[in-house]
């Protein structure tokens, strides 16, 4: 099996996490047991930055004494570290601050890209960067440049940008990478681009081995393969299923296959020079790096010639991440195989969780399910309660897994009140669109469906508050942000408002005269305190 000279990982520390030493310790220790040697801070602006005169985004963030210590605590565990931002697209720490709004491309429109056209971009851009490298004490950085939005007049003046600012450090003597998104998408771009940039090429799903080799035959000297989880779609981590893939240039890959692109690299690559970088992406709304061990595993161990490509040995598996045999793995594949399998569509797993957590999810899901009628709480009640039986038999023995088992309790509770919500919305064709039916010819029967109705919400309620305590208790153990907890919050609310919209409704004086509105409506005023009229 083939040995990859790099074996790196990718920590989101962008999104929704703190800096916490103590975490930073144990996701080190076992990424070294699983044979990483290279760790990608992804920082974006989450970092104590003293070149923009002092201010940060929010709290928590790393510092320049954090960076010397995990820098330090690396090179003891033969891990080298470097940085990962952005100059382009993604640069929402820095744009959704008032003093540097002036640098966005597009404020109206929402953009968070820096308008490259500016001249004080470039030297914005390289304060930064310089400021990373200081920091960490290295000649490497990742640059970003992935996702802008671009037009037909802005493509070549990207490339130009881009291209300038990596050749200036170049220039100097750092060594530099960029995602390959935008260059693969619009080909005609790489051309201004020294092949001594490195290439992280990354993509959402399925086998790229056209890419890879699209860029290596381009002449870049190093592309690293860099496979992700797409854990934003689902409850934990997961590849795409064969059922949801429409582009016909992506093969597709199973629910556990996270060495895919790995594999595509060994194919077509150079058998002396194979990079690989997983990609860790963290966010709100329930995602984190604890529900992702069972695919760093797998990762890690491909990369280092010890795991055959679609193998599945969850023995191995534990052993590797833990020492010994735990449930980790195996719940792992009940939320995959019984419960993600359920839905045919990622954006629909996406509704049920996210639901939880924002007004337009809520809305979306409502909607959704409004339409659908499809209910999945009977489906998968029962793979939920196998998964509370495991955890109720995990006794963890250290602190790793400790925080692994709490992450997986928040899972099931989340999953818990994301199907409540779900169902609670999906009876509306049963309960109140038979109630507008029967209001006036059988009003008492009509109520008695509406308060049926309601008591669907009170229950998605009752779970949300149970999910917000385990996932505060969670939250505690890890460096995991609280924005989730008010973001639940919220959520609590908007449940608990539908219930009382609705049965204030069947209580009313005028309910023998009045008609019921549309769901739609009786959504829009409890989201929006939109007054129904009378």
């Amino acid at each position: 099996m083939a040995v990859f000279k790099r074996r790196w990982f990718m920590w989101d520390l962008a999104r929704q996490r703190r800096f916490d030493r103590e975490e930073f310790l144990l996701v080190t220790d076992k990424l070294a047991d699983l044979g990483y040697n290279g760790l990608g801070l992804y920082l974006e602006g989450a970092f104590e930055l003293k070149c923009l005169g002092g201010g940060i985004l929010r709290p928590g963030v790393m510092t320049h004494e954090d960076a010397a210590w995990a820098k330090k605590i690396c090179e003891e565990k033969g891990i080298f570290l470097f940085p990962m931002t952005n100059v382009v697209g993604h640069m929402e720490h820095f744009l959704r601050q008032e003093r540097f709004k002036h640098l966005c491309a597009n404020i109206k429109q929402g953009s968070l890209d820096i308008n490259f056209e500016l001249p004080e971009a470039k030297d914005f851009a390289l304060k930064i960067v310089y400021e990373f490298l200081e920091a960490l004490d290295t000649d490497y950085i990742h640059i970003g440049g992935d996702e802008a939005k671009l037009s037909d007049r802005t493509r070549p003046l990207y490339a130009e940008f881009l291209s300038g600012l990596c050749d200036e450090l170049l220039a100097d003597g750092k060594r530099v990478a960029i995602w390959n998104d935008l260059l693969w998408a619009h080909q005609e771009l790489v051309e201004p681009f020294s092949r001594d940039i490195e290439i992280f090429d990354w993509w959402y799903k399925g086998h790229r081995p056209m890419s890879i080799e699209f860029f290596l035959n381009a002449g870049f000297k190093n592309v690293i393969a860099c496979p992700c989880e797409n854990s934003w779609v689902g409850f934990i981590s997961h590849q795409f299923l064969r059922d949801w893939v429409q582009d016909p240039d992506d093969t597709p890959v199973e629910s556990d296959e996270i060495e895919a692109l790995l594999y595509d690299a060994v194919k077509v690559g150079d058998p002396d020079n194979l990079c690989g970088l997983y990609t860790h992406w963290e966010d709100t709304m329930g995602r984190d790096l604890w529900g992702q061990w069972s695919p760093i595993a797998r990762a890690g161990l491909y990369m280092q010639g010890k795991w055959e490509y679609k193998t599945r040995n969850d023995e191995a598996l534990e052993k590797a991440i833990f020492g010994r045999v735990t449930p980790y793995t195996e719940i792992m594949h009940i939320i995959q195989d019984e419960i993600h399998t359920l839905f045919r569509n990622p954006a629909l797993v996406s509704y049920v969780r996210t639901a939880l957590f924002t007004k337009k999810n809520f809305n979306d899901a409502a909607l959704e399910s409004f339409e659908s009628g499809r209910d999945f709480l009977p489906e998968v009640e029962a793979p939920i309660a196998k998964i509370d039986a495991l955890l109720s038999s995990w006794t963890p023995e250290n602190a790793f897994e400790r925080c692994c088992k709490a992450d997986l309790v928040s899972v099931s509770a989340m999953m818990k009140a994301s199907f409540a919500l779900k169902s609670a919305f999906a009876g509306c064709g049963k309960y109140y669109t038979e109630a507008a039916k029967l209001q006036f010819t059988d009003p008492e029967k009509a109520k008695e469906l509406i308060f049926e109705f309601a008591e669907g919400f009170y229950r998605a309620a009752k779970l949300n508050r149970e999910y917000y305590e385990t996932l505060k208790e969670f939250i505690g153990l890890t460096a995991h942000t609280e924005t989730d907890l008010i973001k639940l919050d919220f959520a609590y609310k908007y449940t608990t408002d539908f219930a009382e919209a609705l049965k204030a409704q069947a209580l009313s004086e005028s309910f023998k005269k009045i008609a019921l509105p549309t769901i739609n409506f009786v959504l829009d005023f409890v989201l929006d305190d939109i007054v129904i009229e009378k």
